[in-house]
């Protein structure tokens, strides 16, 4: 009986101290060719973006956002200098990297261990090319007009 009540005290302490360290956030963000520049991670309310966290990257432009409780859910924006900017999606999974190029930001960068924010970003490439698509049919689409047969 006396092994067993311990048995239970130390799964309930296992389980909450699990739970306890799971909370927060990190986000591991590295930008090479960004040295030693503030980066923000920001939020939107109504149509005002606001400052969450605010970082300085090291001279191979990696730095962590993190905190102790978890961010709300939603659209984030991961803020540069120079306006850059990329829009992110933070779900559940709250403790991922984020890896890209400053001189082409879409292209180059890769997610780990967040699906949703990789899915999200996917999205954002999907909707990016087809701007591309749509932007070189206008254009032929204004040489046909301009020089009808």
């Amino acid at each position: 009986m006396k092994g067993s009540l311990q048995v239970i005290i130390w799964l309930f302490l296992l389980v909450t101290s699990t739970e306890t360290f799971s909370q927060g956030y990190t986000i591991k963000v590295r930008i090479s060719g960004l040295h030693f520049a503030k980066m923000y991670l920001g939020y939107y309310y109504g149509n005002k973006t606001f400052v969450q966290d605010t970082v300085k990257t090291d001279v191979d432009g990696l730095t962590v956002f993190s905190g102790n409780e978890k961010l709300p859910l939603g659209l984030y924006v991961l803020i540069l200098p120079n306006n850059n900017s990329m829009e992110i999606l933070i779900g559940e999974d709250q403790s991922f990297e984020f890896e890209s190029n400053l001189f082409d930001l879409f292209k180059n960068t890769k997610i780990k261990n967040a699906d949703e924010t990789e899915e999200y970003f996917q999205y954002q490439k999907y909707l990016q090319n087809q701007q591309l698509l749509l932007n070189n049919l206008r254009l032929q689409s204004n040489q046909v007009k301009q020089y009808p047969d």
